[in-house]
């Protein structure tokens, strides 16, 4: 039988990561908002959303194979690549200045998309290997 306070901690965790994500989502509407974060608070951003799309993996409902070669892509990339929250962070504030016709975007959007940006190889390495279509970029993403 599972340890129930472990698996308690685990679901509150869970939990934790979820609502704070979504706070998160309602406060960095836009680029504006985004700009005016600090250093620590865009690190803190871009690694829940990171978390989020890697806690989708073990709690989410949308289980299909497109979306769990997607998040296996996605952990791959960052391994690979030795992806931390300075370069996302990094990345996230190029994709907006590079695309201004997205400035009026949330942040959990953008980081979401720069992190698919960054990973679409490894997306499509993983898609390939399970027989899916491969991903395009999005377009008029810069």
């Amino acid at each position: 039988m599972p340890d129930m306070n472990k698996l308690f901690s685990l679901f509150f965790a869970a939990f934790v990561l979820l609502i704070s994500n979504s706070v998160q989502a309602d406060f960095v509407t836009k680029y504006s908002d985004w700009r005016d974060l600090n250093a620590s608070e865009k690190s803190g951003y871009v690694m829940g959303v990171w978390d989020g799309l890697r806690l989708m993996d073990h709690v989410g409902k949308d289980k299909n194979r497109e979306k769990m070669a997607e998040l296996i892509g996605i952990d791959s990339c960052g391994s690979e690549l030795k992806l931390n929250s300075r370069m996302i962070v990094d990345a996230v504030d190029t994709t907006y200045l590079r695309n201004t016709q997205r400035w009026a975007n949330g942040a959990t959007l953008i980081v979401y998309g720069t992190i698919r940006h960054m990973c679409l190889k490894y997306i499509n390495h993983t898609h390939r290997n399970w027989g899916l279509e491969l991903l395009k970029p999005w377009e008029n993403w810069k």
